[in-house]
């Protein structure tokens, strides 16, 4: 006889894929608020690690547990409508870096934006001691499944 399944919406997942959904759909809103309809929050990946000098496509991949290919693909939409652009790495002729150009440092700070404002409203929902506790405890349930 087979083990009796919880009903999903009683399941940890799919309210995980549900956050995971809105609060994408919510800095979506907030992008194309801000004349960028262009940008979705994956996006994110590439924008808020590219500053300054620059970063490596290895080194954002590792930053966010993705492959290269996966960023790579990111850098070259973002490439293609002039938020980055690839660079020599000074410190390894071989190697590029990726570098925000200026529309991409404007974008940067609105992409943050949105991810403050998501923030925002988990903490006002949950009050700033229960967002913690949830951010601890979603940190063990990371390292049980990557275990």
């Amino acid at each position: 006889m087979s083990p009796v399944r919880e009903p999903d919406h009683e399941r940890t997942r799919p309210l995980i894929a549900r956050i995971w959904r809105a609060t994408g759909d919510a800095m979506r809103a907030d992008l194309d608020a801000a004349g960028h309809p262009e940008l979705r929050p994956a996006h994110n990946v590439v924008l808020s690690r590219a500053h300054g000098r620059g970063a490596r496509i290895t080194d954002m991949a590792a930053a966010v547990g993705t492959s290269k290919v996966a960023v790579t693909l990111l850098v070259d939409q973002l490439e293609e409508l002039g938020f980055v652009e690839r660079v020599p790495d000074p410190a390894d002729g071989r190697a590029k870096l990726v570098r925000l150009t200026r529309r991409g440092r404007r974008a940067a700070t609105v992409l943050a934006e949105a991810a403050d404002a998501v923030e925002e409203r988990f903490r006002a929902a949950l009050g700033a001691n229960r967002l913690g506790r949830l951010r601890e405890d979603l940190t063990v349930l990371v390292l049980a499944v990557e275990a």
